[in-house]
């Protein structure tokens, strides 16, 4: 079990980093897909819990949160002018200064929240994700129980 959770988690590390240029540039499909290998590991990590440490897990859980938060807040964006984008196409007449106004206003917020996203890229939070995720490959399979103080009874 113990090398299927090392397989796993070492195919989501590469392809979580594998989206980070386009994510950075600020495009849908790699911060979508970005987002979905972040929640494959949050699942991942709940699967494989007992191939690791309890405090590599919480670390790592901690930092999946603030790259999905992150992520999210320019995903959800994305979803949103798509639908208004959808809704306009299909009724062009209905509310065109108002449909304006608000795709404008949603574009705005997008900008902000990715300019926050390639900070977050560029900082410490990241980083410190890119290292708790090798943390916690890394102590796979290393004798759990003992290290989280039980004794292993053959």
């Amino acid at each position: 079990m113990a090398e299927l959770a090392r397989e796993t988690f070492v195919s989501l590390q590469e392809t979580l980093f594998s989206f980070e240029p386009g994510a950075r540039t600020g495009e849908v499909e790699a911060i979508h897909d970005m987002r979905v290998t972040t929640r494959r590991l949050r699942v991942a990590l709940s699967n494989f819990a007992a191939c690791f440490p309890r405090e590599a897990g919480r670390e790592m859980k901690s930092r999946l949160e603030e790259i999905a938060d992150t992520l999210g807040r320019v995903r959800d964006l994305d979803v949103l002018l798509e639908a208004l984008a959808t809704l306009s196409a299909e009724s062009p007449e209905v509310g065109k200064a108002m449909m304006a106004n608000l795709t404008s206003r949603l574009r705005r917020r997008r900008r902000y929240h990715l300019q926050r996203l390639k900070e977050y890229f560029a900082g410490e939070k990241y980083r410190n994700l890119s290292k708790a995720l090798q943390t916690l490959i890394d102590s796979i399979g290393v004798d759990v129980a003992e290290r989280n103080g039980q004794t292993v009874q053959n």
